[in-house]
């Protein structure tokens, strides 16, 4: 007779609930810090099957998310006041396996979760009582499996087993096949059963059809994929009720509910001159209606511009456009939060870039005319470059450039852009930093202007001595102090250094790690889970919070993500 059970909690994902509460109220308190365990609910499939020459106890251990849990010891204990009798290894259970005394049999599952051992008396009766301690990840269960010398045990498997529903399938299409043990002899009469499927989504429980065959067949339920409700994690289930001759059962699989996303243009894009602003805006829905997550990237060519959040099926994009006059193709592209939605191809969206404003130059122009006054006026002193350099295409890569050489001893001066975007960084702090007894000192310091400017006065920066640059949204930069002119400094947002970090790590992890393109972070908590490597799995959700959350990281919290990948050594240094 089949059974399942749970631990304290209905799922893990409620304990994960709990548990994150509870370490709030503890957090607020002044007492030490307090380790927590979360740990998680099983689930059993038992049988006691009569045989000529006893009962065969046999079953499989599992979480709740279906993954076997080999390696468990399962101990049975007999009716009250019965004695039990000598067991003996069946199936993948090995004598090594398997210890007894007067009134409890130990057994250890395999790597499947299974075990299986037979009972030499013909003649017993009652009910087995099955426990499984727990262990410091799962909670403890114990369950009740009924011996009875009139009923024959029912199995009931998925053929094949279903682990993915297109919800952009009109109709699913669910087999199941059953099994009597022991067989049905020739004189025996065996009347039909009623199979019930239900879908199980947390608490709550959907029927979905019957199946009505007879028993040792394999029967099948058409159903409307309209009936499965939204995309996400669900399980299914199908049960038995038991009848006179055959006992209750049932069967649990997870599925995952899938929907593919298509992305079509809003509103069309306006004309834009170069360096200025642009606005994308996108719609993003599937079959079940308008997406509530996720996020949108634009890139040109293979260089991206920039992401924005996808809320209530829709997404907006601003960012500025630097690029030569004429047609631009920009391409649009959906980057799922979770693996039960599906990115369609990317779209084109079409652009047209019209040359700078003539205005934009006069500041120029002014300035110039400026700088030739005081030149012709100071003209026996050594003339400066301009303090800003030429603008020079995202590059994507963290770096610090020397696009003019100055005079020795004449400083450092230049701008602070974005790797990616290229815009100017504001409020960034560049400083030189040079080696003393006590570690570290600065030297020379500055904040950039709201054009991302910045100006340092020669300083003597001998070996080991750095050039820093720190921004409130960008990680930290340090390289070896340039030659002096004019500099372009390039930082990384921490949240593209973050997601950079994890799609290297997923690269040298390999499959499955790797898919075809770049992974997403909740792609890799998903495999991770599924391999139980709950510490790449809790690493690639806290990127998934950095990178798309509504709050862009500090540097504590980005130190916290990059100190918990998983094999790094500490948190390093930036990209």
């Amino acid at each position: 007779m089949p059974t399942m059970a749970r631990g304290l909690y209905p799922t893990s994902c409620v304990a994960l609930c709990w548990g994150a509460m509870l370490a709030t109220l503890l957090c607020a308190a002044p007492a030490a810090a307090v380790k927590l365990r979360v740990r998680g609910s099983t689930e059993l499939d038992v049988r006691a099957v009569r045989r000529d020459s006893g009962v065969e106890v046999r079953g499989v251990l599992s979480d709740d998310s279906g993954r076997p849990i080999g390696g468990a010891q399962v101990r049975v204990s007999p009716p009250a006041n019965v004695t039990l009798p000598l067991p003996s290894p069946c199936r993948s259970t090995t004598p090594e396996n398997l210890r007894h005394s007067r009134d409890v049999v130990v057994v250890d599952t395999d790597g499947a979760g299974a075990f299986c051992f037979l009972l030499r008396d013909e003649g017993l009766n009652g009910e087995l009582v099955v426990r499984f301690e727990g262990d410091k990840f799962f909670d403890r269960l114990e369950q009740r499996v009924k011996v009875n010398s009139d009923q024959r045990s029912l199995g009931l498997s998925f053929t094949p087993e279903p682990r993915v529903l297109s919800l952009d399938r009109a109709e699913q299409i669910l087999h199941v096949e059953t099994r009597v043990d022991p067989p049905f002899d020739a004189a025996d009469r065996s009347d039909a059963i009623t199979l019930g499927v239900q879908l199980l989504e947390g608490d709550e429980a959907r029927d979905l059809g019957e199946i009505n065959l007879s028993p040792g067949d394999r029967g099948s339920l058409r159903l409307k994929s309209k009936t499965l409700g939204a995309p996400g994690s669900a399980r299914l289930r199908v049960r038995f009720l038991g009848s006179r001759t055959l006992s209750s059962a049932e069967t649990l699989t997870h599925v995952h509910k899938t929907a593919r996303v298509s992305l079509t243009l809003a509103q069309d894009v306006a004309a834009v001159r170069s360096g200025e602003q642009a606005v994308v805006r996108i719609a993003a829905s599937s079959v079940h209606g308008a997406v509530q997550e996720g996020a949108i990237e634009v890139l040109a060519g293979q260089r991206s511009l920039g992401t924005a959040p996808v809320e209530n099926g829709a997404a907006v994009w601003s960012g500025p456009i630097l690029a030569n006059e004429g047609s631009l193709l920009l391409s649009v592209r959906y980057l799922p939060a979770a693996p039960w939605w599906l990115a369609s191809d990317p779209i084109q969206v079409s652009m047209e870039v019209r040359p700078p404003a003539p205005w934009r130059s006069l500041p120029w122009l002014l300035g110039a005319a400026a700088v030739a006054a005081w030149v012709l006026r100071g003209w026996r002193r050594p003339m400066r470059p301009a303090s800003k350099p030429a603008p020079a295409a995202a590059t994507g890569q963290p770096s610090v450039e020397v696009v003019v050489a100055g005079k020795a001893r004449s400083g450092w001066r230049g701008a602070v852009l974005d790797a990616h975007e290229g815009v100017a960084i504001v409020g960034a702090e560049v400083r030189i930093v040079m080696p003393s007894f006590e570690g570290s000192a600065p030297s020379a310091s500055t904040i950039t202007d709201e054009q991302g400017r910045f100006e340092l006065p020669h300083c003597n920066a001998g070996e080991g001595s750095e050039l820093r640059c720190d921004a409130p949204l960008h990680s930290s930069l340090r390289r070896a102090v340039p030659p002096a002119g004019q500099v372009v400094i390039r930082m990384v947002s921490r949240r593209r250094a973050l997601l950079t970090r994890l799609v290297d790590w997923a690269k040298r992890k390999g499959p499955p790690y790797q898919p075809e393109g770049d992974p997403t972070p909740a792609q890799v908590a998903e495999v991770a889970g599924d391999r139980r490597d709950e510490v790449a799995r809790r690493w690639a959700r806290d990127v998934e919070r950095a990178a798309f959350g509504p709050a862009s990281p500090d540097a504590a919290e980005e130190a916290r993500i990059r100190q918990a990948e998983p094999g790094s050594e500490g948190p390093g240094r930036e990209r």
